[in-house]
């Protein structure tokens, strides 16, 4: 179902004057041609200023040029009235009752070939096909972290600019792995958050540095933030370098979880993920709105010009 209101419904009053604006500009045209001529034949124009003349193609369109200006001028008035007014439109569609931050492991162990072509690029991908479900409204924020925790994106509904910057995440060949700091820095951003606050953490469950994890979470769930985690990565493992052989830690996910009231999802492959993603953002159908006041002034203004441009060349008199 489809509704529509005005944020400022005040200025629709400004609609009873287009009718009485319309018919002071039609006068005003009969005016205008009784005391200047006006060229119709177009063969004499195109003697006068040639081939060029830019009115010639449209000739036969636009034979009543008093009712085309008055068209014209009727559409600009209206759209900038109901721009101005604020017109809103109302649907009915999926959405998320929740804010994210997605927190997306980018140390050496997320370059492990468990997961194809790698695991942090596995998470990138997943996380960019989340965007696209996520529900218009929906704030969403992006961290990465390995050593060192890095905001790429605070919270905002522009799904592009995070898009963006998720493609941008690298892996680390070097370098330890620090999710306490990683999920005290999300809980942060979503500190602010009026709706319910998630973390979306999306690494191999492998921390070695930094602040230690329990402490992290007693600072997460005193703010009512859940962290949901995806494990990235197989029990099996997969070589980071001829050396070095990477497992997921899904002992250390689940605890997280836990804790905070989230759910842990293994993702063995893209599938898992999405399933992971979905159950999540927990959709509901809601009233969602969208204002448009900016495309009736843009039409109103392309009118305008539009109109001017005619005055100015198809319909030009010469006094």
């Amino acid at each position: 179902m489809v509704a529509i209101t005005f944020a400022n419904p005040l200025y629709l009053w400004l609609l009873i004057i287009v009718p009485i604006m319309l018919i002071i500009h039609y006068f005003a045209l009969r005016k205008k041609k009784e005391k200047s001529l006006k060229f119709s034949n177009f063969a004499a124009l195109e003697k006068v200023v040639g081939n060029s003349f830019i009115g010639l193609p449209l000739a036969g369109i636009f034979r009543n040029g008093d009712i085309i200006m008055i068209f014209l001028r009727f559409i600009s008035m209206t759209s900038l009235i109901l721009g101005l007014a604020g017109l809103i439109i109302w649907y009915e569609g999926a959405t998320s009752n929740y804010d994210f931050v997605i927190a997306i492991d980018s140390s050496a162990s997320m370059l492990a070939n468990d997961m194809s072509p790698n695991r942090v690029e596995a998470a990138k991908n997943s996380a960019v096909n989340f965007l696209e479900d996520a529900g218009p409204g929906t704030q969403i924020g992006l961290v990465t972290f390995a050593e060192d925790t890095y905001v790429l994106v605070n919270l905002t509904t522009d799904v592009n600019k995070v898009r963006s910057e998720i493609v941008g995440i690298d892996g680390k060949l070097k370098g330890g792995t620090d999710i306490g700091t990683a999920i005290v820095t999300s809980s942060t951003m979503l500190g602010k958050s009026e709706r319910k606050k998630v973390i979306i953490l999306m690494t191999d469950g492998q921390t070695n540095e930094g602040l230690a994890v329990d402490k992290s979470l007693n600072f997460t769930k005193s703010r009512n933030v859940v962290v949901y985690t995806i494990g990235i990565g197989t029990s099996q493992g997969g070589n980071v370098s001829d050396f070095f052989v990477s497992q997921l830690d899904e002992a250390s996910l689940l605890k997280v979880a836990d804790y905070t009231g989230g759910s842990y999802f293994r993702a063995r492959n893209p599938d898992d993920m999405k399933t992971a993603f979905n159950i999540i953002s927990e959709k509901t159908v809601k009233n969602l709105s969208k204002d448009v006041s900016y495309i009736f002034f843009l039409i109103g203004i392309s009118v305008l010009f539009i109109e001017w441009w005619l005055l100015s060349t198809v319909y030009a008199t010469i006094p």
